[in-house]
């Protein structure tokens, strides 16, 4: 049964009226009930064109007056309270490193925005800033959830900004054939060598791109094995906190040994010594960007226009290849078990 709005009089669903209440013009803006106004429209004299003067100014200078005063007390808050300026909050947010840093840059990026536009911090200026953005839909949503959560923590726990409404759409990564990729390395190896040593060591472990930025002499802890079953890598990476050891295949083992031969210092990087200085959040965007440009130029991958080729298809590639392994041995042991020749196709009315 439809329900009154008691501040508009429309007629609603019940369902729907908590949510008609939040954007309703009567109870939001006008802040009169429809029947209080029209009371009040007998009561004013009709000289309509002095009223809308009078009301358009005095409503103008409310808003700007209104908006003023809470800019700036927001903007004390955040600077006052407990004598502690932004970045010393945001500091002290139980989040890992790698969050941290991004929020920190995400801040600055945002303060800088305020300086160069004369703004203020507050829901309406974040809005703005968000809305400016040159860059891709996703980045976008990500800066926008990281904004919305910052100024939740610094200001109060629902500040809301605009909803996000741009579509997203995302691209599969393709996963690489065995032969696909094996003709792709073999066409880096003879381009160059760092950059087929990186995109090999991804594929055989299945490797973000930040691994390869953050791996340093000390974690090929191969070097210094005194038996095969020390034969081992270390493989960082900044998203996860466990420490990942693998067991160092003969030919990785071969090539690393010989590209860092020389360097002594444990603590230097093993690829991309020009970038040795940067923050490593940088370091995995440049060696990102390096390697994507390898693929895009690559003569030997034929490229499908439904599917995305980055550094991130290495980590799919081994993912996927293990799991149609897996499946094809589960596939043989079936068959057996129920007394079907080996290989043969029928198996497929059984599972399926």
């Amino acid at each position: 049964m439809a329900k009154e709005c008691e501040w508009c009089e429309r007629k609603l669903d019940p369902t729907n009226m908590k949510r008609h209440l939040k954007t309703c013009v009567f109870k939001n803006e006008v802040e009169l009930k429809k029947h209080e106004l029209r009371l009040l429209k007998k009561k004013v004299p009709r000289d309509e064109t002095a009223i809308k003067e009078e009301v358009t100014f005095v409503e103008l200078k409310h808003y700007l007056t209104e908006s003023y005063n809470k800019a700036m007390m927001l903007y004390k808050k955040i600077l006052e309270e407990n004598n502690k300026d932004p970045v010393q909050k945001i500091k002290e947010m139980n989040v890992s490193p790698p969050t941290l840093e991004n929020y920190l840059l995400e801040w600055n990026l945002y303060t800088k925005w305020l300086r160069r536009n004369n703004r203020t911090v507050s829901a309406d200026s974040a809005n703005t800033y968000i809305s400016s953005l040159k860059c891709r839909a996703s980045t976008q949503r990500k800066k926008h959830n990281t904004l919305q959560l910052l100024l939740q923590h610094l200001i109060d726990r629902n500040v809301r900004l605009n909803k996000f409404r741009m579509r997203i759409s995302y691209a599969p990564k393709k996963p690489l054939s065995d032969k696909e990729l094996n003709d792709y390395l073999e066409e880096q190896r003879l381009i160059n060598t760092e950059d087929y040593l990186i995109q090999l060591l991804m594929s055989t472990y299945g490797l973000r791109i930040n691994t390869a930025a953050l791996l340093k002499i000390k974690d090929l802890e191969f070097l210094h094995a005194a038996s095969d079953e020390e034969r081992m890598i270390h493989l960082p990476d900044s998203k996860v906190k466990n420490r990942r050891l693998e067991k160092i295949t003969p030919q990785l083992e071969t090539l690393l040994t010989n590209f860092i031969k020389g360097e002594s210092n444990q603590e230097n990087y093993v690829f991309y010594s020009e970038g040795k200085n940067k923050a490593k959040k940088f370091r995995a965007q440049d060696l990102c960007m390096r390697i994507n440009k390898k693929i895009r130029d690559s003569k030997v991958l034929k490229k499908i226009d439904n599917y995305k080729y980055t550094s991130h298809m290495f980590r799919k590639t081994k993912a996927y290849n293990m799991y149609k392994q897996g499946n094809e041995r589960l596939k043989e042991q079936i068959r057996s078990s129920i007394g079907q020749s080996q290989g043969s196709m029928a198996i497929e009315h059984y599972i399926n």
